[in-house]
């Protein structure tokens, strides 16, 4: 039982296109994360990545983020991570960035 169920799993992340999704996704947000003002360095693999920021502003740009709408985790002072699932959009992604561009404001 536990084998099918793995396998059932398998089947929908290749069928799904979930590896690719994450790898273009991967890119867009990495990017998107580079040119926002306030960040000063992106770090991380696939889609578990943190922003190091300028300064220890990451509670407040927590704080922020939330109340944008956005869930991200403040894991230094100056750090934030952002965790979206494999199967997050383009269009996701482009939304993530804009709030997350307000709270940093």
């Amino acid at each position: 039982m536990v084998c099918a169920a793995a396998l059932a799993v398998l089947d929908v992340i290749e069928s799904d296109g979930l590896l690719a999704n994450c790898r273009e996704r991967s890119t867009q947000l990495q990017e998107g994360l580079a040119v926002l003002k306030g960040v000063k360095q992106v770090r991380g693999r696939g889609l578990l990545l943190a922003a190091r920021l300028e300064g220890a502003t990451a509670a407040e740009v927590t704080t922020k983020a939330l109340a944008e709408g956005l869930i991200v985790n403040a894991v230094r002072p100056d750090a934030i991570r952002l965790t979206p699932p494999l199967s997050v959009s383009a269009e996701e992604v482009s939304v993530g960035l804009e709030r997350l561009a307000a709270a940093l404001r």
